[in-house]
């Protein structure tokens, strides 16, 4: 995939996880296949099945720290793998996985089993985009990188941030961006309708043992998390999508939900 393209689909991710993060809920799972693109060249970010509350006190369900390690090994950060469930950092470290694979055609580790990926992308750190793609600006490979450190204190240090960072990018890789979308309307190109980013070559999820395999839903929960990946330069963050909002207060809806039922 082209720069311009992966940097579009990365910034409508990050802004997604922007929203989510500032109403403390972490993803967990960022992966290809958790990524949706409509036909109107909008990106949805889906599945939040193992989302926490990264301060989870304020409802009564277990705290982020307490719950069993879970997410896909080829995208997950390798403290989710460990003794840890990890943070809003994790996530950051998952988009960089999907950003390094839009990229490179591949995760940035691979292995036979989830069992090898998790053990190499504990012990050792990721490689450098630009060694299997020559071709990618240096600031685009160094941003991937620092999503990629194995220890989370080095990676950057929010999802704000690193939106900041990706449009910088996004400048500097195109620099007429701004000019081209105004003449398009702020149209960005078109896709299939909703189709994944990329195949998560058959990595399936490592989900917490605990979790209960089906529960009645109330109402407002399950919609997705969605941002708008063909935009014009520089809209406001604060601007969030209705979806967004919804969803988040349906999430806040099924933790008090389940709360009540296990009392």
């Amino acid at each position: 995939m082209e720069p311009e393209r992966a940097l579009d689909i990365a910034q409508a991710i990050c802004e997604a996880l922007v929203a989510a993060h500032g109403a403390k809920v972490v993803h967990y799972d960022i992966k290809p296949s958790n990524v949706m693109l409509t036909s109107d060249g909008r990106v949805k970010v889906v599945d939040f099945g193992i989302a926490g509350f990264s301060h989870a006190h304020t409802y009564t369900v277990a705290p982020t720290a307490m719950l069993a390690p879970a997410g896909t090994a080829s995208y997950g950060a390798p403290e989710q793998f460990l003794d840890q469930r990890g943070d809003e950092r994790s996530d950051l470290y998952a988009l960089g996985s999907v950003l390094f694979a839009l990229l490179a055609g591949e995760p940035p580790f691979t292995g036979a089993n989830d069992l090898s990926v998790i053990r190499r992308k504990t012990d050792g750190e990721a490689p450098r985009l630009n060694v299997l793609r020559p071709d990618v600006p240096p600031h685009l490979a160094d941003l991937v990188s620092e999503l990629l450190q194995r220890d989370p204190d080095r990676r950057p240090r929010s999802a704000r941030a690193v939106h900041e960072r990706l449009q910088r990018a996004r400048f500097a890789t195109v620099p007429d961006h701004g000019e081209a979308r105004a003449e398009a309307g702020g149209q960005g190109p078109s896709t299939p309708p909703m189709r994944n980013v990329a195949p998560d070559a058959g990595e399936p999820s490592r989900r917490s043992p605990s979790a209960p395999s089906s529960v009645t839903k109330p109402p407002g929960f399950g919609r997705s998390m969605s941002a708008t990946a063909a935009r014009k330069g520089g809209r406001s963050l604060g601007k969030q999508t209705k979806g967004t909002n919804q969803w988040i207060s349906g999430l806040r809806t099924l933790a008090i939900w389940r709360a009540s039922a296990g009392s």
